[in-house]
């Protein structure tokens, strides 16, 4: 009878997708607990397949921009309206870049924080 270790289902996974990041057919974004994976844009396009293009895996220099864009037809907008606006990307991205933005001082906002309104400079 042969017997299975008994490994935390992190630890199982976690040797697979070591060995795909290495060979860059996964890539990665982000450290730690928070870490997201996703399948190298280039694998995706020499494969031929015909997948859905989505916003998920958005680089944040563009979603600086279509932030930006967003902000300049939609003023005085909270993020959530921005998120409803932009279904594809995931919320706490939007978030996290926005309130980044409004630090750097990118970014006019108003409010406390639960309801900040943001604007362009």
């Amino acid at each position: 009878m042969k017997r299975i270790p008994s490994l935390r289902e992190s630890d199982r996974l976690r040797s697979y997708v070591e060995i795909l990041c290495t060979k860059n057919i996964v890539m990665t974004r982000g450290r730690g607990k928070g870490t997201k994976y996703y399948v190298n844009p280039d694998v995706i396009s020499n494969s031929r397949a015909n997948l859905k293009t989505t916003l998920k895996t958005i680089e944040p220099y563009r979603l600086r921009e279509l932030i930006l864009q967003d902000l300049k037809y939609h003023p005085h907008s909270l993020v959530s309206e921005m998120s409803e606006r932009l279904p594809d990307v995931p919320f706490t991205d939007l978030q996290k870049c926005v309130r980044k933005m409004a630090a750097e001082g990118a970014l006019a906002y108003e409010g406390g924080r639960k309801y900040r309104r943001y604007n362009l400079l």
